[in-house]
């Protein structure tokens, strides 16, 4: 039997860690270790994490990214699950997502479903293996079912193993978006599940529903992305532009409607140059050829059409 670390990053998570854990303790898969990780958290959320039982590991507050990469090196388990603080997974999604590595023992990585309904959705038990690159080829064209989230996955701890293992970057956001390309090319095989592994909690008021100057970290993410590919796999540029169009233009979006007008001037300048392949790759969605579209009708109409999507 092999073992499983659910990592789970918490600050400030007295509101929900409760909900969280037990999700984890009515889990089927006998062999699972918890490992909460305590970042810096000045209300209850130590008291709660230690009544469980479980390993607790507590650090001055350095984020998330900091967070994960502690439960990391603390990782006992064969497997790997990371699982945030105000989310839960659903009842058999463990068992379910190791099985799926232990049949097919040339994947690294087996994907499920996320959702934000804790509504159950019943699986039509398909699944889909594919090559690394082909499964990041679908993430970076942000394909329905592909996403860069690291959670609501089952890593092999192997893919964390070694000098050039990926981590996640310390002080940024949008930590996912950047690991994420880095994780799948380190894997063999990808398995992908229809069934719903994981209940995320939607949020109006979160990080990525509101402003704030850490936002700009979309852009270094998905230039480091950009780069990244560029170098270690070309035949994904095309799609890691796909993905970077996305980011800017969102980005453009959030800058005009707050006001912060040299930035607009900057993401507006980088989806207006890349607009033309934009709009010659089958592959980009509707959504970015639409915005490629406009942004080649001038800055004036993009920002027009950004003040009334807010």
């Amino acid at each position: 039997m092999s073992k499983v670390s659910i990592i789970i990053p918490a600050y400030n998570a007295e509101r929900y860690l409760c909900e969280c854990v037990e999700s984890v303790l009515r889990q089927d898969y006998p062999d699972i270790e918890i490992i909460i990780v305590n970042d810096g958290s000045t209300d209850s959320t130590a008291e709660i994490a230690e009544s469980f039982g479980v390993q607790v590991i507590s650090q001055p507050n350095g984020g998330i990214s900091k967070a994960r990469n502690t439960g990391i090196d603390a990782a006992g388990g064969e497997y790997i699950f990371f699982l945030d603080s105000d989310d839960t997974v659903f009842d058999g999604a463990i068992s379910h997502l190791v099985s799926i590595l232990e049949e097919n023992p040339d994947c690294d990585i087996a994907v499920g479903l996320m959702s934000d309904s804790l509504s159950s959705v019943k699986s039509k038990n398909r699944l889909t293996v594919m090559e690394a690159v082909d499964a990041l080829r679908l993430t970076m064209y942000q394909k329905v079912g592909n996403d860069f989230s690291a959670c609501g996955k089952l890593y092999r701890k192997r893919l964390f193993v070694g000098a050039d293992a990926p981590r996640f970057s310390v002080g940024r956001r949008y930590e996912d978006l950047e690991f994420t390309p880095r994780m799948y090319l380190q894997a063999r095989k990808i398995a992908y599940t229809d069934t719903v592994v994981y209940h995320y909690r939607a949020n109006e008021e979160s990080f990525i529903h509101t402003w704030s100057p850490s936002r700009i970290d979309a852009l270094w993410a998905v230039d480091s992305v950009f780069a990244f590919l560029s170098d270690k796999c070309p035949s994904l540029t095309r799609a890691a532009v796909s993905r970077r169009f996305s980011a800017y233009y969102n980005i453009f979006n959030c800058a005009v409607v707050n006001g912060e007008n040299k930035l607009a001037d900057r993401c507006f300048a980088e989806v207006r140059s890349m607009a033309p392949r934009i709009l010659t790759d089958s592959n980009t969605r509707f959504k970015n050829k639409v915005g490629a579209l406009v942004a080649l009708a001038g800055k004036r109409l993009v920002s027009i059409l950004a003040k009334r999507s807010f």
